[in-house]
């Protein structure tokens, strides 16, 4: 137990004494790191740190947190701030911590140390950019070091991951740089004795590096970014993986640049003259790639002292002072932006390899940069303004020694601007030899020759000659060398140049010149005010071709010759090749004869020509493809120019639009004062001849032999053709001649007017032939003519063309018409003068008035889907006949509209499959207001049960026939916009009217009958007639019985009367249709019939009063025994007295039949008598009756007028022999007139006689 208390006593003990040894090592470490700082600072500075600790294992002392502060706490603010996140000393032994001050330490290490050190006292509160220098910052701690060194005597220095940053001036503006890594083995420092010479000696391997450091440099316009540093005292290189220096405009008026190297490689720095003199003298500079970007602004105007404003300085004076004795970057990238008063400019390059010897920087001389050689290969480069006007870049630059070659060189305008806006300079290969290297890098080019090789000029005549008045601020100096005041090129070579000249005011090329070859006097043209006075001011020139690259065409020239003094210039051929394949146009020989060469260069749209002379031309042109011209002039201009004489020879041309062609085998051309006024082509006189000209389409060709066109004579064709076969169509004409006289002194513009005081069509003969339907049209024969006159032609642009004519006059011998095998027609004379003919509105018919129309010997007849119809026409004459509009029924309106209508014999047969019409020796005189017809008939071509099988429904069949037809007063007249008949009377006679009806087909209970006045209406033309007399005429009516199809049969023989007041327009409430005839019933019973209907009443009402003398009723049973089965054996009828009033609803009225001894029969279907039935009737009926019985009748709509009238009279024959009763129809008409809300009295009224 004793022991082990004293062990345990020991222990602690021997604890303590650990414990105690521990504390005093670490205060010694403590008090040693005061005592060096006290030593390296000559007790300036004093150590504060959060905590020490002791490394047994490697001897080595760590502070953690250390800052360094000033003793004198009044320095506090002009001190050096130190911190450190660590420091750590590696010692040699722990005896060396207690035997000696003066450590033996193996390595230091500073842990993110920062490190501030403020600005010198006597450094002015505002400096420039170029007084600022911080190697008298780097040299006090270079010293601080080197005394560290030499009291620790250290063999290793560590810096890792420090901050530095060090102040310039009193406005806050610093220099900082973090992210420093320093590593230093075999450390010596040797400080010579003269210190105040400042001149320190490092003996050791250094490697310093930074990693994507954060610099600040003290200029807040500059930049400076490092990817990568990394610099090896042993092998004197520096390799910078990328380094950029920016300089950002952030005042008015100053300048930004921008350089970026990368993967650069610094050999042999300076690092003395530097830290010394803040001078950058390098051995070698070699980069991988680089990019240098520039913004710099000059003002021009008096010189005066250069701003200090740190903003506004370049980024030399970072750079300068700066000497290299080679520097190599092997591809360049580099772009610049200047800007001045006149100009704003920009460019980029995309370089291959630069090499400079004997580079020299000094921001404070006159021409900063010198040059002892320079070696550039550049792959490309760009360049513009600001304002986006013009841009300027080559493929390969090259500069060697004295010389420099430029390839695929190209200048060019982009926008409009004082440069122009259609301004290119392409330049393949450009040399210039003997040039002053000197005088390049100030920006002037100095050369003794510049030589081009194919190279291309395209040109706005703006930038070289600018009419007075004209001229731009910028552009007042007007010679060449004024303008281009930094070229000095002694002499100028072109080898296969192309010169290209545009349009002043469009994007229109006029002139451009191939295979030019020479040379050029610079200083001559230089010193002209333009190209065109160098040109015009010269001798002859010789262009061997020219070739002209308009929208519309591309015109190549040869063997062009311009002689100023003769003012002429002649080309040996011209050939156009139309855009769009719009086509070729060529020819030889061309001379024009000019007033001033001068005026044309200077004045494009305002000059003129004495005479423009072709020998021969070649034209073959697609109209429809050549693009429209866009116009050339400027707001405000009125262009102006004029050739005096103009003379082509003779050619061929060819035209061609859509699918149609025109050729023309030319003769000569004569024009005298051709001019455009304005953009409109006029001349004075215009002479064409022409021995061919011909139109030809795939189913169309025409042609003439000979054409003589002239603008201020008679335009003439001789033996024109035209041919026309397509789409089952065959056309073909020939006019002899066709002469017309055209004033045109104009081209036509997009509205197009003219007009033909004539035109004559001699002896024309016209044909027309249908394949498919084997139509055939022929009109022609000897004296045939076509005349218009004041013809005038109208067309807007998108519209159809609109005409008309003062007078069309038209003849002709013959002519013939034939539609397949069914159709002809003939006329042996035909002619026509047509005045005032209009057609200038599209859509609207032709209209005209006929003056004078003749027809002779028509014979026409036409079969279609087997309607047959024929017409002849002795002659037909109309005189004055007024207005005519062309429609689809123009010629019924002619014929029956006119005043002046006069036809002799003609006979009318009109065929259908069921009918023939015709009219015999029809003659009519509207002259003399009659016309007459022998005869006419309207016979049924089938049998009439044939005709009754092919009906749907119930319809009567007409045959007709009559006499001498004969009309007097007769007249035309005008209504609203129409033309009708008007006559006085006419005269019928012998008509026979024959009307049958079968009962058995279906009821038409769809179509509405009119009654008689409103059947009127339904004849198609307008027609008044005042009396029409009939004589000797025949009325038959049969109607087969619906069940058993028995004929009944009533009809009139004898008719004689008068139908008064016929009408079907311009009707009154005056007018009234009125029929009074006398007849024969069955041709025995003498009987008297009248009739009146008013054109007003809209419920067509009509009054009917008929009587009849003494009659056997025997013969009704044509008609009673077959519809009623009622036979009458005996029965005298002395008198019959009807009066009815009728209505398009109900008729109503009264029947008086006298009659004695009546007796009948009933019969059956076979006509056999019934007795008992026939005994029952005869006990019922009146034997006789001397009493008045009621008619009453309600009208079948779809029944027609005669239907009804039959009705009304069985209504009064059955209640006058008692089989009716009045009682009944008075009833029955009072309901009638209830049902259709009518007055009880309306039919109640006596007949008016």
């Amino acid at each position: 137990m004793v022991r082990h208390k004293k062990l345990k006593i020991g222990g602690i003990v021997f604890v303590c004494f650990l414990l105690g040894v521990h504390l005093f090592v670490k205060w010694k470490a403590g008090h040693i790191l005061s005592s060096i700082v006290s030593n390296i600072t000559n007790n300036k500075y004093r150590l504060k740190t959060s905590a020490v600790r002791i490394h047994y294992t490697t001897i080595g002392i760590l502070a953690k947190n250390v800052v360094l502060e000033p003793v004198d706490s009044a320095e506090r603010n002009n001190a050096v701030h130190f911190t450190a996140d660590e420091v750590l000393l590696d010692l040699h032994g722990l005896r060396s911590l207690f035997a000696d001050r003066a450590l033996n330490i193996d390595e230091v290490r500073l842990v993110n140390p920062t490190i501030i050190i403020p600005p010198p006292k006597d450094v002015p509160a505002v400096k420039d950019t170029s007084d600022i220098v911080i190697h008298d910052q780097l040299l006090s701690i270079q010293n601080t070091v080197n005394n560290m060194v030499n009291s620790l005597r250290m063999t290793r220095f560590r810096i890792d991951n420090a901050q530095i940053k060090i102040y310039t001036d009193q406005q806050n503006h610093f220099f900082s740089v973090d992210r420093v890594s320093l590593h230093v083995d075999h450390l010596f420092a040797d400080v010579k004795a003269n210190q105040l010479a400042k001149k320190i000696k490092l003996n050791a391997d250094i490697h310093l590096w930074l990693d994507h450091p954060h610099i600040v440099y003290p200029d807040s316009a500059v930049a400076i970014t490092i990817d990568q540093f990394d610099w090896n005292s042993a092998t004197h290189k520096f390799v910078i993986e990328n380094i950029a220096f920016s300089k950002r405009k952030n005042t008015p008026g100053g300048d930004s640049s921008h350089i970026n190297l990368h993967e650069v490689s610094i050999t042999r720095l300076n690092w003395s003259k530097w830290a010394n003199a803040g001078e950058i003298v390098i051995d070698t500079v070699k980069a991988n790639s680089g990019d240098v970007y520039i913004e710099t602004i000059a003002k021009s105007g008096k010189k005066g002292k250069q701003s200090n404003d740190i903003a506004n300085r370049s980024i030399l004076n970072l750079l300068s002072p700066m000497s290299i004795q080679y520097l190599s970057i092997r591809k360049i990238n580099s772009s610049a932006q200047t800007t001045s008063d006149n100009l704003a400019l920009a460019g980029k390059i995309d370089g291959d390899s630069l090499e400079v010897t004997g580079f020299n920087l000094d921001a404070t001389r006159k021409a900063p940069v010198q040059l002892k050689s320079l070696k550039l290969d550049i792959k490309q480069f760009k360049g513009k303004d600001l304002g986006d006007t013009w841009e300027t870049s080559f493929a390969v630059f090259r500069i060697d020694q004295d010389s420099i070659v430029l390839k695929d060189y190209t200048l060019q305008s982009t926008a409009e601007s004082h440069f122009g806006n259609r301004n290119l300079f392409r330049i393949p290969r450009l040399v210039l030899t003997d040039f002053s290297l000197s005088e390049l890098v100030a920006g002037r080019l100095k050369a003794d020759e510049m030589r081009m090789e194919n190279p291309y000029f395209q040109l706005q005549p703006g930038l070289l000659t600018i009419p007075k008045g004209r001229q731009k601020a910028v552009l007042k100096p007007r010679t060449l060398k004024e303008r281009f005041p930094y070229l000095s090129v002694r002499s100028f070579i072109l080898s296969n140049g192309t010169l290209v000249i545009f349009d002043k005011h469009s994007a229109n090329k006029i002139v451009q010149a191939n295979g030019i070859n020479g040379s050029v006097d610079i200083t001559q043209l230089m010193q002209a005010n333009g190209v065109a006075e160098y040109i015009t001011s010269g001798k002859m020139v010789d262009i061997e071709n020219v070739q002209l690259n308009l929208p519309q065409a591309q015109v190549l020239t040869t063997g062009m010759k311009i002689d100023p003094d003769a003012h002429t210039v002649f080309l040996n051929t011209v050939n156009a090749t139309l855009a769009n394949k719009a086509g070729k146009v060529g020819m030889t020989g061309v001379l024009l004869q000019i007033d001033s060469l001068n005026r044309i260069i200077h004045e494009r749209n305002n000059y003129s020509l004495k005479e423009l002379s072709v020998v021969t031309v070649s034209a073959d042109v697609a109209l429809d493809k050549l693009p429209k011209a866009k116009k050339k002039t400027t707001p405000g201009e009125s262009p102006f120019w004029m050739i005096r004489q103009v003379n082509v020879g003779a050619g061929n041309i060819r035209a061609k639009k859509g699918a149609m062609t025109s050729s023309l085998v030319l003769d000569k051309i004569a024009i005298v004062g051709l001019s455009n006024a304005g953009g409109t082509i006029g001349w004075d006189d215009i002479s064409v001849a022409s021995h061919k000209l011909a139109f030809a389409n795939k189913d169309m060709v025409a042609s003439a032999d000979q054409v003589v066109l002239r603008s201020n004579d008679v335009t003439q064709l001789q033996n024109f053709r035209f041919y026309m076969n397509g789409k089952g169509k065959n056309i073909t004409a020939e006019v002899p001649v066709i002469q017309m006289q055209i004033p045109l002194h104009a081209l036509p513009q997009k509205d197009f007017d003219m007009e033909l005081a004539s035109a004559h069509f001699l002896n024309p003969s016209f044909q027309y032939a249908s394949a498919n339907d084997t139509s055939h049209f022929h009109i022609g024969g000897s004296g045939d003519h076509l005349n218009f006159s004041g013809l005038k032609l109208h067309q807007e642009q998108g519209q159809k063309l609109k005409w008309n004519a003062a007078e069309i006059d038209v003849k002709t011998n013959g002519v013939s018409f034939q539609k397949d095998d069914h159709t002809t027609a003939h006329y042996e004379a035909f002619s026509a003068t047509l005045t005032d003919v209009d057609a200038r509105s599209p859509g609207r018919p032709l209209s005209f008035n006929v003056k004078d129309f003749l027809l002779q010997g028509v014979t026409y007849s036409r079969k279609v889907n087997d309607k047959e119809a024929s017409l002849k026409l002795n002659d037909v004459t109309i005189v004055n006949t007024g207005r005519v509009v062309a429609t689809k029924d123009s010629l019924l309106r002619l014929l029956y509209g006119n005043a002046g209508i006069l036809m002799n014999g003609a006979d009318i047969i009109l065929d259908n499959p069921l009918q023939t019409i015709r009219f015999y020796n029809v003659s009519v005189d509207i002259a003399h207001k009659s016309f007459t017809v022998d005869s006419f008939t309207m016979r049924n071509k089938m049998s009439r049960d044939s005709i009754f099988a092919m009906q749907p429904v119930e319809k009567d069949v007409f045959t007709v026939s009559s006499g001498r037809i004969s009309a007097g007063g007769v007249s035309t007249v005008r209504y609203m916009s129409d033309t009708g008949f008007a006559i006085h009377n006419m005269n019928i006679d012998s008509l026979k009217l024959k009307v049958e009806r079968d009962k058995r087909r279906p009821d038409d209970t769809v179509s509405y009958r009119p009654l008689l006045a409103k059947m009127l209406e339904r004849i198609p033309f307008l027609i008044s007639v005042d009396t029409i007399v009939l004589k000797n005429s025949l009325i038959w009516h049969n109607v087969i019985e619906e069940k058993r199809g028995q004929e009944g049969t009533i009809y009139f023989t004898d008719v004689n009367g008068w139908v008064a007041d016929v009408r079907n327009y311009n009707m009154n409430n005056e007018d009234t249709l009125r029929i009074r005839v006398r007849a024969k019933l069955m041709g025995k019973g003498n009987m008297n019939m009248r009739f009146r209907q008013s054109y007003a009443d809209s419920l067509q009402t009509f009054l009917l009063y008929a009587n009849m003398g003494k009659y056997k009723m025997a013969g009704l049973n044509q008609i009673l025994e077959p519809l009623t089965r009622i036979k009458i054996d005996e029965g005298t009828i002395d008198s019959i007295w009807l009066r009815v009033k009728a209505n398009d609803l109900v008729a109503f009225g009264s029947m008086e039949m006298d009659y004695r001894e009546l007796r009948v029969a009933l019969v059956n279907k076979r006509h056999e008598r019934q007795g008992f039935l026939s005994w029952v009737a005869n006990k019922v009926i009146h034997k006789k009756n001397y009493k008045r019985g009621k008619v009453y009748v309600e009208r079948l709509q779809n029944k027609a007028i005669f239907n009804y009238w039959g009705k009304i009279s069985l209504s009064g024959l059955l209640s006058n022999i008692g089989i009716r009763r009045d009682k009944k129809y008075n009833k029955l008409y009072r309901e009638a007139m209830e049902k259709y809300h009518l007055p009880p009295d309306l039919l109640k009224d006596d007949l008016d006689d």
